[in-house]
């Protein structure tokens, strides 16, 4: 088999697992999103190696507070604050970290930077995801919902970057993977949009503009790669994990829903939907 095909199958299977989870039921979301953190903790905590233990068990502390707070509202129905500065907090927090992976990676060196680093990284897109779904929207198959057509529309830009950039990649744009190509990126962008022209206007009943969401995913799904390269590449690291073939370990698979989920969470708040 080889490595599209096994990257294809692995990440078919991934889509129907989310599938199953984000769908079936509220409490099937929590618990395998739940289930899906702890692997990526796992992952990444062997990454950064901290010199400390406790340093570990307060990053899962922490996280588990953030994801077990928004998990809980989402479950209960409860409604999320309007538009504030409040609210962004957590986006804004998100990106000053994305700042300093590109451009002061070695501020992440030390296990209290490590920690305030997992939990922003990690912790809070988990806990973020619901904000932009409620228990109505988990109904069973016969109805799709916000977070399952986000990780169909990472899968579509992840699929088709892959593909453009095998066919047609020449023209390199970051030396933190020289794989990723500006084909390979426009492939990516233009697929994900067509996915997001169809829910928009033949998916009903589905609150958020698919067409700007799609147009977001394409441009921060790539940076969410990206990032999670950079650190590995700090770390000197090739992959998390080997559990997904093709893939690596569940945080390379992941890697781009972190950025998204931040990024569309921003634009849920911003737009009060």
């Amino acid at each position: 088999m080889n490595n599209f095909t096994l990257r294809a199958v692995s990440g078919l299977i991934y889509v129907l697992l989310i599938a199953f989870f984000s769908l079936y039921s509220p409490l099937t979301l929590i618990i395998g999103f739940a289930l899906l953190f702890a692997l990526c903790f796992w992952e990444l905590q062997k990454i950064l190696d901290f010199d400390n233990i406790w340093y570990v068990v307060a990053v899962l502390a922490v996280s588990a507070y953030l994801f077990g707070t928004y998990a809980y509202r989402f479950y209960h129905g409860q409604s999320y604050e309007p538009f504030s500065l409040v609210a962004l907090m957590p986006s804004l927090l998100f990106f000053m970290l994305v700042y300093v992976i590109f451009k002061r990676p070695d501020e992440i060196a030390y296990d209290t930077s490590k920690l305030i680093f997992m939990v922003i990284y990690l912790g809070l897109p988990f806990a973020l995801m619901f904000r932009f779904i409620f228990p109505s929207d988990v109904v069973g198959f016969e109805k799709l919902n916000p977070l399952f057509l986000i990780f169909a529309l990472i899968w579509f830009s992840d699929t088709f970057a892959y593909i453009t950039g095998s066919l047609i990649g020449k023209t390199t744009f970051t030396k933190i993977s020289k794989n990723k190509t500006l084909e390979g990126l426009a492939g990516g962008l233009i697929s994900v949009v067509l996915l997001g022209i169809f829910i928009e206007y033949y998916l009903k009943n589905i609150h958020g503009n698919w067409i700007v969401i799609s147009i977001l995913i394409g441009i921060f799904a790539p940076l969410g790669d990206l990032a999670e390269s950079k650190i590995k590449r700090l770390f000197g690291v090739k992959d998390s994990g080997n559990l997904i073939p093709g893939h690596g370990g569940f945080l390379d698979r992941l890697d781009s829903f972190l950025m998204v989920s931040v990024v569309v969470y921003t634009y849920y708040t911003i737009f009060e939907l």
